[in-house]
């Protein structure tokens, strides 16, 4: 199997040698693997208070249905209508990006959603759910990992720039390495796990930072290894 490529914002570069097993590791008994089956299932037009309980039960939200209350009572936001759920961060091209506008549509989404007790990685989780294809879970270590800082008392709309830019940067990467996620998933899939490409670029980025929980199995089971200076 071909190894995992991924450029750092920062402008590092993270070389995943074998990124099975990490993967195996991060969604095994104790990992998350309650909000992915329900990523599967969530409705795509609109939020439902079960993805609200669904974050705070699995995606370490801190988030109560009191602060999604306007968000779920509307039943057809047109933020959410303008991107395709047919759109998948590792096969939609380049070219569709600018056309359609889509780094433009997602920035417009986090912006609607942003507010208090709703910040960027939060937000992130909840369109996860809805666009599981295309938007990544941008946790405080996949955002600090790639080399950006959001401060929390950003504006919405700052919080929303920094969110579309680096959903752009990380469909980008998955196209790069399209074929080596596809064997992957594959691979996964006959075991029963299904995680879209995207999903497992942030599951690898966010496996890759000193401080996440997994930074010990990580050394037994894949090498991380940043690209050489130039």
């Amino acid at each position: 199997m071909a190894p995992i490529r991924l450029e750092m914002l920062s402008g590092s570069v993270l070389v995943f040698d074998d990124p099975a097993p990490l993967i195996r590791l991060f969604v095994g008994p104790d990992g998350t693997d309650g909000y992915d089956d329900w990523a599967r299932r969530s409705p795509r037009d609109h939020l439902v208070a079960e993805d609200v309980t669904v974050l705070n039960t699995y995606a370490r939200a801190r988030s109560g249905h009191v602060h999604w209350q306007a968000l779920l009572a509307d039943r057809a936001p047109a933020w959410l209508a303008d991107i395709d759920p047919r759109w998948d961060a590792a096969t939609t091209s380049e070219s569709t990006w600018k056309r359609a506008g889509i780094e433009q549509k997602v920035g417009v989404a986090f912006e609607a959603m942003c507010g208090p007790h709703r910040g960027l990685s939060v937000v992130s989780k909840m369109l996860h759910l809805k666009r599981p294809r295309l938007i990544p879970l941008l946790d405080a270590l996949v955002v600090e990992q790639l080399g950006l800082g959001v401060a929390s008392r950003a504006t919405p709309n700052v919080k929303a720039g920094y969110a579309a830019r680096i959903i752009a940067h990380l469909a980008a990467q998955a196209r790069a390495n399209h074929v080596a996620l596809a064997d992957i998933q594959r691979e996964l899939q006959a075991e029963g796990i299904a995680l879209s490409a995207i999903r497992l670029i942030d599951i690898l980025v966010w496996s890759s930072h000193p401080a996440a929980s997994l930074r010990a199995p990580i050394e037994r089971h894949i090498r991380v290894v940043p690209d050489p200076p130039r």
